[in-house]
């Protein structure tokens, strides 16, 4: 795919069911009609419209469109992708959803995006896509186009989890709450491949813990983002998440892991200890953090 600095239409495919898009959608309208920008959209756009006549599938959307606009979580991107691969366009992802771990872009983002993107001041990062078919006796009963990996599941797919409950723990513990803004960054990209890793336990197909990994080449990669549920505390998942974070590390040919915490974080910290992280002195400038640990694998 081939990026193009001169985008004259612009798609645009929402997240389904988003009361925000009622306020997103008539005034983003506006102003890529104010530029001359000709904009095409879903039913779940037109939606958000007094006149939700004009509203293209997501099919017709993307053959007519150089450059899709989605307004939604890692669901809605996922869904895009399968219909902009095959026309080889480009994407540039709003995260107005729960999950965002591929969506770049937060809503307070997304008109600075904009004007960097029409000025042609922009890159594309390509993902890998995989072909999947699913057989049965021989019958192709299934064929998707996927983004990076598929997942085959016995029973029902269990929800993902919903990072705002991480944040509202700690900005309920730490002294002075929490504003993830002013962490050290952990953002979506950084914890997908190739940049990183996410992974997320699951109990009875729900979602209840999550850990990640973010890798830096000839360098400690870092362990974030771990949380445990505390309906699912006591159970032992907060272990089994940092070994199985461990075993992806080494895989990855890292050979020290590093972490940081908060002092009210007691049951954390006891994990690391216990898990053979040694306290080290502060090896970055993390402003909610009062212990640092690292360990060898």
């Amino acid at each position: 795919m081939q990026p193009s600095g001169a985008f004259h239409t612009i798609g645009i495919i929402s997240r389904p069911r988003r009361s925000n898009l009622e306020v997103v959608v008539p005034p983003l309208l506006h102003w890529f009609a104010a530029r001359g920008i000709r904009t095409l959209y879903d039913t779940e756009t037109a939606s958000a419209l007094h006149d939700s006549s004009h509203g293209l599938t997501r099919e017709e959307v993307a053959e007519q469109s150089q450059l899709l606009l989605v307004l939604g979580g890692d669901g809605t991107l996922l869904a895009a992708a399968r219909v902009a691969a095959r026309l080889g366009i480009p994407i540039l992802p709003i995260n107005m959803g729960s999950l965002g771990f591929l969506t770049s872009f937060t809503i307070e983002e997304m008109y600075p995006a904009l004007e960097q993107v029409l000025a042609g001041r922009f890159s594309c990062s390509e993902r890998v896509m995989l072909d999947v078919e699913l057989h049965r006796d021989a019958e192709v009963i299934e064929r998707q186009a996927v983004v990076n990996e598929a997942v085959i599941n016995k029973g029902a797919l269990a929800r993902m989890i919903d990072l705002q409950a991480y944040v509202d723990e700690l900005g309920g513990r730490f002294d002075g709450g929490f504003d993830p803004a002013r962490s050290i960054s952990a953002a979506d990209h950084e914890m997908t491949p190739p940049a990183g890793e996410f992974l997320v336990a699951v109990l009875y197909g729900e979602p209840v813990g999550c850990g990640a990994l973010k890798f830096h080449p000839g360098a400690p990669a870092e362990v974030k983002r771990m949380w445990v549920a505390p309906p699912a505390r006591g159970l032992g998942l907060g272990r089994r998440l940092l070994a199985e974070l461990e075993a992806r590390a080494a895989g990855h040919g890292v050979r020290v892991l590093r972490l940081e915490t908060n002092q009210t974080l007691a049951e954390a910290i006891s994990l690391y200890r216990a898990a053979g992280y040694r306290e080290v002195a502060a090896f970055n400038d993390e402003p909610y953090a009062h212990h640092w640990f690292e360990k060898s694998l």
